[in-house]
C-alpha cells in the first residue's frame, strides 16, 4: 500500500509496507523485544498493525505505552519510531521500564495524507 504526498515540487512516497519492514529490521537482533503483527481491517483495506513490546512483561513491571502517528497527517511520530525506537528501548530498559509500542497507530491515515 502506497500513498503519495506532494512537498513543493517533489513527490514523497509513503509506503506502509516499506516502513514496517525497515522498522522490524532495525529491531530484529534484539532478544529483549517482541514484534507482533495483527491484521487491521479498514474500509480502505487490510493493514499490518505492529505491536512492539518488551519481552517478559510482568504484572509488577513499570510499563509505558507509546502510540505514534495517531493522526495520519502527523507523520513525525512514525518516523521518530523508525529512527529512534532501538535507542528508546535501550534507555527504557536501562531505567527498569518496559515498553509497549504501536509505531503507526493510524496506518490508513498515514497512507492517505
Amino acid at each position: 500500500m502506497t500513498a503519495l504526498i506532494e512537498k513543493g515540487h517533489e513527490i514523497i512516497r509513503r509506503d506502509i509496507t516499506a516502513f514496517s519492514e525497515e522498522l522490524v529490521e532495525s529491531l530484529r537482533e534484539r532478544e529483549d523485544v517482541q514484534i507482533l503483527h495483527y491484521p487491521l481491517e479498514h474500509q480502505c483495506g487490510t493493514y499490518d498493525y505492529l505491536k512492539i513490546r518488551s519481552r517478559d512483561i510482568m504484572p509488577d513491571d513499570k510499563v509505558i505505552i507509546i502510540r505514534a502517528s495517531l493522526h495520519g497527517d502527523e507523520i513525525a511520530g512514525a518516523y521518530s519510531m523508525l529512527y529512534h525506537l532501538d535507542k528508546i528501548f535501550d534507555y527504557a530498559h536501562g531505567q527498569g521500564v518496559k515498553l509497549i509500542v504501536y509505531p503507526l497507530a493510524n496506518p490508513s491515515g498515514f497512507e492517505r495524507n
